[in-house]
């Protein structure tokens, strides 16, 4: 789950010319890969700035809008402020990759319905995202 808030981070990245992460001495290479029809307006508009593939959809306005708004952001920084804000970033980044494993009776299904409880049952289309996930495997 997270995938809004890693593509928000993977696009923030981007935008300030983050290409690489270091943790705990490894060099990471930022790769962004989605299995959608999508995929060629996120890499050719998004990431590199240079796509005309227009905005036919809802994902696409939401990438756009996003763009625009972190790029503006980023702008309004200066000099100074986009380097410490680059500095903070690269020192202070972390991301928690946990595993689940079935033997203790965990499912994916149930840490999803866990994290994404808002004390309202998920929608039909929220459960049909981790089927969808559990299709995949």
């Amino acid at each position: 789950d997270g995938q809004q808030r890693l593509t928000t981070l993977f696009v923030s990245l981007k935008i300030l010319e983050i290409n690489n992460l270091i943790i705990d001495g490894q060099v990471y290479h930022l790769d962004y890969s989605i299995g959608n029809p999508n995929k060629d307006f996120f890499i050719n508009k998004i990431i590199e700035g240079n796509g005309h593939e227009k905005i036919i959809n809802c994902y696409r306005k939401n990438l756009d809008n996003l763009k625009k708004n972190l790029s503006k952001r980023v702008e309004s920084y200066g000099e100074e402020g986009l380097t410490a804000l680059k500095a903070f970033l690269v020192e202070n980044l972390i991301i928690d990759v946990r595993y689940i494993d079935n033997e203790d009776g965990i499912t994916d299904m149930v840490v999803f319905e866990t994290l994404n409880n808002r004390g309202k049952p998920l929608s039909i289309l929220e459960k049909l995202k981790i089927k969808k996930l559990n299709l995949k495997r």
